[in-house]
Formats: C-alpha cells, sequence, structure tokens
C-alpha cells in the first residue's frame, strides 16, 4: 500500500517542527546556563563606591536622578544592585519600606528570610524603612554595606546568623529580595592599591592613627586644608580608612571627612594652610544640638538657613545641612545657628524639609 505525497510531506513538516524546538530549547538553555555562570562571580564592597561611580553618581541611578542621592539607603542600595547586576535592577522607585511588599506585587525576584550573597536586606519601623545589600557571610556572621540619610554615605554593619531580626531593636526584618545567585563564600580579591590624593575637609582636621580603628594610638593631627597622599584604604567600624604620612608619622585616618582630589595630582602639603588641628571629634557622632552665645543670639542680620553665608536662600543651604549632619563638613557655630531654620535649637532634617518646602512656594 502506497504512501501519499501529502503525508510524506506532513511527516516532513512534524520533523521540522521538532528539531526547531529542540534548537531553540538547547539554545535558551545555554544562554541560561551562560546567564547563571555570569551571575556566579560576587565580589563584595566593603568600602565607599568613588564619586565617579555612574551606577551611583549618574543618572542611571534612578534616585540619583530625581534629586534623592546619597547619603540615602536606597540609592545606595538601588547602586549596588546595579553594579553587581551590571543592569538595571527591578526594584521598587519607592521608599524604603515598600521595597519588600513591592517585589511581592511585581514578583521581579525571589524573596525568602535566609541570607544570601547580593541579596537587599529590608526593614520597616514606624514612620519609615531601610535597605542594605548583603557583602559576605561567615560561618557565623551577616556583613551589610549601607547608606543613611543624614547619616553616613557608606557604612557597614553585621549581625548574627541566628539574629531573626538582623537590625535594631525597633525595626521589623521583612526579608530579603534575591537579585540573583551567587556563588557562597567568595572573598574580596585584592586589587593593586594606587596612590590618590584628599584633602582634609573637617574644620577639627583628623586624627592619624597607628591602626585602622578609633582603638588605635594617636599619632599625631592632620589639619583641615592638608593634601594627603593615601596609598591604601579599608573599612573598619563603619569608616573608610587611608594609610598615610604625615610630619614623619605613618599612620591610618578616616577618609569620610575628607575629599579626593579628582584631574592632575597636586603636590601635598607639609603645613597646614590653616589654623592647627586641635583634638578632633571625627570619630563620633555630630553634635546637632546647641546652645548659640549670647553675641550670636542678638544679632540682628542673621538669614536663617543661609549656611554657605551669600546672603540667600538655596537648595545649596539645604545640601550642606545635608552634608554636616553626614560628617562630611563641620559648621561653625554661627553656621550652626543659621542651620536652624525652624528655630528648636537642634539642626535635623526637619529642617532641610523646610528649608526645601520654602524654596518650592
Amino acid at each position: 500500500m502506497g504512501i501519499s505525497i501529502k503525508r510524506v510531506s506532513r511527516r516532513i513538516n512534524v520533523l521540522l517542527i521538532f528539531f526547531v524546538t529542540f534548537a531553540l530549547f538547547t539554545l535558551s538553555a545555554v544562554a541560561i546556563a551562560s546567564a547563571v555562570t555570569a551571575q556566579s562571580s560576587f565580589t563584595p564592597r566593603l568600602t565607599a563606591p568613588e564619586s565617579d561611580n555612574e551606577y551611583y553618581y549618574s543618572d542611571m541611578n534612578v534616585f540619583y536622578k530625581y534629586g534623592y542621592p546619597m547619603p540615602n539607603c536606597t540609592a545606595y542600595a538601588y547602586g549596588r544592585a546595579y553594579e553587581i547586576l551590571g543592569e538595571e535592577p527591578r526594584l521598587s522607585w519607592n521608599s524604603a519600606e515598600r521595597w519588600f511588599t513591592d517585589n511581592e506585587i511585581s514578583k521581579a525576584y525571589k524573596t525568602g528570610t535566609t541570607p544570601k550573597l547580593g541579596a537587599v536586606a529590608c526593614w520597616s519601623y514606624d514612620g519609615g524603612g531601610h535597605v542594605a545589600v548583603v557583602e559576605k557571610i561567615t560561618d557565623d556572621e551577616i556583613t551589610f554595606s549601607n547608606s543613611g540619610y543624614g547619616y553616613k554615605n557608606f557604612y557597614l554593619t553585621t549581625a548574627k546568623l541566628s539574629d531573626k531580626n538582623p537590625g535594631q531593636d525597633n525595626w521589623t526584618f521583612q526579608g530579603y529580595i534575591y537579585i540573583g545567585e551567587f556563588e557562597s563564600g567568595d572573598i574580596e580579591p585584592p586589587t593593586e592599591e594606587t596612590e590618590k590624593q584628599y584633602i582634609i575637609t573637617s574644620t577639627n582636621g583628623v586624627n592619624l592613627r597607628d591602626k585602622p580603628s578609633t582603638d588605635g594610638e594617636k599619632l599625631t593631627a592632620i589639619p583641615k586644608n592638608v593634601i594627603i597622599t593615601v596609598t591604601e584604604t579599608t573599612a573598619s567600624q563603619g569608616y573608610t580608612w587611608g594609610k598615610t604620612q604625615y610630619n614623619g608619622f605613618t599612620g591610618w585616618c578616616v577618609l569620610d571627612f575628607a575629599e579626593k582630589i579628582s584631574g592632575e595630582p597636586t603636590e601635598p602639603t607639609t603645613q597646614p594652610t590653616t589654623e592647627s588641628a586641635t583634638e578632633t571629634t571625627e570619630e563620633t557622632e555630630p553634635t546637632t544640638e546647641f546652645e548659640p552665645s549670647t553675641d550670636e543670639q542678638n544679632t540682628n542680620n542673621i538669614l536663617y538657613g543661609d549656611t554657605n553665608s551669600d546672603g540667600r536662600l538655596s537648595i545649596t543651604d539645604a545640601t550642606l545641612i545635608q552634608y554636616m549632619l553626614a560628617d562630611r563638613v563641620v559648621f561653625s557655630e554661627k553656621q550652626m545657628l543659621c542651620a536652624d531654620f525652624n528655630r528648636s535649637s537642634r539642626v535635623d532634617v526637619a529642617d532641610v524639609t523646610a528649608i526645601q518646602k520654602t524654596l518650592a512656594q
């Protein structure tokens, strides 16, 4: 009994469809395997990103783009996720306390309560929230990288693996957002250190210590406006420390109170360009409550909010207050008085908000 041409044609078509489908499936599997391999390597971030890092400081970062740059936990975590993935993360654009619930709705990433490398940790509390990124996991400890609005541009925190609420006691831990699957146990590979120059910006200068720790012996103080050459950096106690030399001493100082000099290197100075540094307070929380002197209280020409003393109120004044609260600049007594925009005898984010609202009117 013969086989018709039509029947043979159908069989050929079925076979063609099968082989094409199989080929597409194979190619997809290879592509997925390649993607997983590409994401398996993880390098922890244990020091602050440089100011020219586009993941954090450019319009690639939606929080930076729309006026909510670091110090800010959402701007940092979004930038860190972008840096890890190498592509725009599908994370929430809302405030920190919404990240976990927004992801539960969007199903962009898997979630859970087990810490994993690169995962975004989410907390909520009365009036706000916080997000951070898991950088290291050891047998008994988790290391998170953070940024805090009105606090520090970059800092590290740790928690015990056994801690069911790996945050402060008054925070509610929501869970982890797993932006990818990464190999466990990776450590930060050694990088070639290059010399970088910084200028000390703290009014009180910074302490030079024999080790990168506030427990280290103070060798001397480096005054404001001195340019130092940093040969090595490390993170400790929530600060970024730089190894440098000054006045015959070699030691470590906090770089959170210095600015990296861009462009061509400048010859380092050996003498301060302002008065000598006194005992510094750069390793403690900034004093935001103050008692104005009698002379300052009786000054009639104070323009409240004018922290840069240019005779007008601008967004720069609000930004300077944020820098002061983040320990990036130190205010004089007059600047503290001007910064108290809402006359509460305390300088905080409420003054920043009040200035922004006034300028928006």
